[in-house]
């Protein structure tokens, strides 16, 4: 084996390389996507209006819900404290359960730049 290599070898090696970064990159990125679509199903689902026959949202969960005239409030259900307690309720107004047909999860609220954030820095 000659003690150097020569300028062909050289940039095969180079290519050779680039070509095993890439391909690791590749696979890091395809993992990384499996990985994310359950993430992402999940996501939708709270996204999608469900019936309160189906289920109800946790007790106090603020939520999008409609009543039976398709009007839309946010609001929450019940309050921990009082058992039974059924209602719905907005920060104005209270529905029975009889008036309620859908909910849907609210999305998280966006990060906005707080005391905290410049306190950190």
């Amino acid at each position: 084996m000659p003690d150097r290599l020569t300028r062909e070898e050289i940039e095969r090696m180079e290519e050779l390389l680039k070509t095993a970064v890439t391909s690791r990159s590749r696979l890091a990125f395809t993992r990384a996507a499996y990985a994310f679509i359950p993430k992402a199903i999940e996501e939708l689902k709270r996204r999608e209006w469900v019936s309160v026959e189906e289920r109800l949202p946790e007790k106090e969960e603020r939520v999008l819900f409609v009543t039976t005239g398709g009007a839309r409030f946010v609001g929450s259900t019940g309050d921990r404290n009082i058992p039974g307690d059924n209602w719905w309720y907005t920060a104005s107004d209270h529905f029975e359960p009889s008036e309620i047909t859908h909910w849907m999860s609210l999305p998280a609220p966006p990060h906005t730049r707080g005391i905290d954030d410049a306190i950190a820095e």
